[in-house]
């Protein structure tokens, strides 16, 4: 729709077109440079500081915009779920089990675990 590739997982940004991102499971950083006019970016927000909050406001503005249904797709709805521990990718402490665990009884272990760690769980997709 824009004519521009998306560049994922932003954890630094150096200029108006180049950008850092990790690869290899993190071990790497590569910097990338996009020499697109639209940059369409997916960032880490983990990776920023957070803003400082003032007494600035953008402006709101209304805009008069028809959105035609598609027949291709519809929305089902949204689930949330609550928890008590951290979010899986922003856990300081992850407690971690997969086929070695052989059950869904033993792996409740692991819940136990987290919970008296305060960290979140996490599996190996055979564990899945």
């Amino acid at each position: 729709v824009l004519d521009c590739s998306p560049l994922s997982d932003i954890v630094a940004v150096v200029d108006e077109s180049t950008f850092k991102r990790p690869m290899y499971a993190g071990n790497a950083i590569a910097t990338m440079k996009m020499s697109n006019d639209t940059k369409f970016l997916l960032v880490r927000p983990t990776a920023f500081e957070k803003a400082a909050a003032s007494d600035n406001s953008a402006p709101i503005e209304a805009l008069d915009v028809k959105v035609e249904k598609s027949p291709l797709s519809s929305f089902v709805g949204a689930h949330t779920t609550k928890s008590e521990r951290p979010d899986l990718t922003a856990a300081r402490v992850v407690v971690s089990g997969g086929r070695g665990m052989k059950s869904a009884e033993n792996f409740a272990m692991l819940d136990a675990l987290a919970d008296k760690l305060g960290g979140a769980v996490g599996a190996s997709r055979a564990a899945v």
